[in-house]
C-alpha cells in the first residue's frame, strides 16, 4: 500500500459558499464556514511532503475562492518550501464557480500552474446555478488573458434534452469542457425536478459521443467522452473513478479532518486528522478505511464476472455509498457503464480512423 508515490487531495479551505446551486452535494453540510487556518495548513503539508513523489492538490469547496488572495499566496510560498525541502512535485487545480476570480486572484492561479475549472452549464447556467452573467464576464477575462482553463457542466432533466446543443456552444464558446450528470444528493434531494435517470443519461451521451467521434471540426477537448474512449481502450489507469481511487485519493477540510475522496467529507467517512498523525498515510490504516476497504471488495465479488470488470472495477465508492451500500455497486453507474462500453465497442468495429477528431485518434492510436 505504501509503495504508492502519488497522492491527490481535494482540499477544501472553506466549507463555505456564496451561491446557493439546486443540485450541490456539499449542502449536506450546511456550508459551514469555517476557514482553514495557516496552522493546518501547515501541518496538511508537514505529514504529505515527506512520504510522495506526487502530489496534486484540487482546490475545492465550498467555494474556495472565499479565502481571498492571501491565503493562497501563503500556500503556494509554503508548498514552494517543502517541495524544496523534500523534492516532492506539486500539481494544482482549482474548481470554483468563478464569481471572484479577479485579475489579481487570476495571477496568483497562472503563476503557479494551477488549472482553472470553472462550474457553468453555458445557456442552462440558470437552470441549476444563478448570477450568469458574472460567470461569462469571467470566462471572457480568461480568455482575453490567453489563460488556459475548462469548465465543469452538470446535466439536468433540462439540459440533457439539449445535449448536443451544449456541446456545440462550448465548441463555438472554444473552452474545454467535462459534462457530469446531476446525482442525488445534497440540495439536488429537494430539487429532484432537476433529476434524470440512467437511462436519460446514457441515451444522451450515446448520441453525443457519436458525433463527437466524427466531428472532425472539434476543437475542444470534452474529457467526458476522451476518459470513456481511453477507459473503454484500457488505456485510463487514473482518476478518481473505476475503483482507481484506493490508496491514491484523499479529501481535507477546512479543520484539518480527512476523509476517503472529497465527495465523502463527511462525519460518517472521517478517517483521521492532520493534527493527530505523523503520516498522511495512516489514514489508511484506520478503522474506517479499513471498512471502506471491505465494502470495496464486496463490491468487487459481486461484480468480477461482469465482462467489463477489468474496466470498471466495480465502480466509485461514493456513487455506491450514493445509493446506501458501498458493497453494492450503483446501479446507475452499472446501466450506464454497461450500455456505453457495449456501445463503444459496436461503434469501433467499423470506425474510419481518417474521418474521426483528432483528440480520439490520438487516443486509438496510442500503443
Amino acid at each position: 500500500m505504501f509503495d504508492i508515490d502519488r497522492l491527490t487531495v481535494l482540499l477544501e479551505p472553506t466549507g463555505a459558499c456564496n451561491l446557493r446551486c439546486r443540485h450541490c452535494y456539499h449542502a449536506k453540510t450546511d456550508f459551514d464556514g469555517k476557514e482553514m487556518s495557516a496552522d493546518t495548513l501547515e501541518r496538511f503539508l508537514a505529514v504529505t511532503s515527506p512520504y510522495y513523489k506526487y502530489v496534486k492538490i484540487i482546490w475545492h469547496g465550498g467555494e474556495p475562492l472565499l479565502m481571498g488572495c492571501e491565503f493562497f499566496e501563503h500556500a503556494y510560498e509554503r508548498i514552494d518550501y517543502y517541495s524544496a525541502k523534500y523534492g516532492v512535485k506539486f500539481e494544482f487545480g482549482l474548481q470554483t464557480n468563478g464569481m471572484l476570480l479577479d485579475e489579481r486572484m487570476i495571477d496568483i492561479f497562472v503563476k503557479n500552474d494551477t488549472h482553472i475549472s470553472i462550474s457553468y452549464d453555458g445557456p442552462f447556467n440558470d437552470v441549476l446555478r444563478s448570477d450568469t452573467k458574472r460567470v461569462e464576464e469571467v470566462i471572457k477575462t480568461l480568455k482575453n488573458k490567453g489563460v488556459k482553463f475548462s469548465c465543469l457542466s452538470t446535466i439536468s432533466a433540462v439540459s440533457v434534452e439539449h445535449f448536443v446543443e451544449l456541446y456545440e456552444y462550448f465548441k463555438e464558446l472554444g473552452v474545454d469542457v467535462k459534462f457530469n450528470p446531476i446525482f442525488l444528493d445534497g440540495s439536488a434531494r429537494e430539487n429532484v425536478e432537476h433529476i434524470i435517470t440512467a437511462e436519460q443519461w446514457t441515451k444522451a451521451f450515446t448520441e453525443l459521443f457519436k458525433i463527437w467521434l466524427y466531428d472532425r471540426e472539434c476543437n475542444i477537448r470534452v474529457s467526458s467522452c476522451t476518459d470513456m474512449l481511453a477507459k473503454y481502450l484500457g488505456h485510463f489507469h487514473s482518476g478518481c473513478v473505476n475503483g482507481t481511487c484506493m490508496f491514491k485519493f484523499l479529501g481535507v477540510d477546512a479543520y484539518g479532518n480527512i476523509y476517503p475522496c472529497g465527495r465523502l467529507i463527511d462525519d460518517g467517512f472521517k478517517l483521521a486528522d492532520v493534527h493527530c498523525i505523523a503520516d498522511i498515510r495512516q489514514s489508511f490504516l484506520s478503522d474506517k478505511y479499513a471498512e471502506l476497504l471491505n465494502a470495496n471488495k464486496k463490491r468487487v465479488n459481486g461484480c468480477k464476472d461482469c465482462k467489463w470488470f477489468q474496466l470498471c472495477h466495480a465502480g466509485c465508492n461514493a456513487a455506491a455509498a450514493l445509493g446506501g451500500d458501498m458493497s453494492r455497486v450503483s446501479e446507475f453507474e452499472c446501466y450506464f457503464t454497461q450500455n456505453i462500453f457495449e456501445f463503444i465497442k459496436e461503434l469501433l468495429k467499423d470506425v474510419d480512423p481518417s474521418a474521426i477528431n483528432k483528440y480520439a485518434a490520438k487516443i486509438l492510436n496510442k500503443k
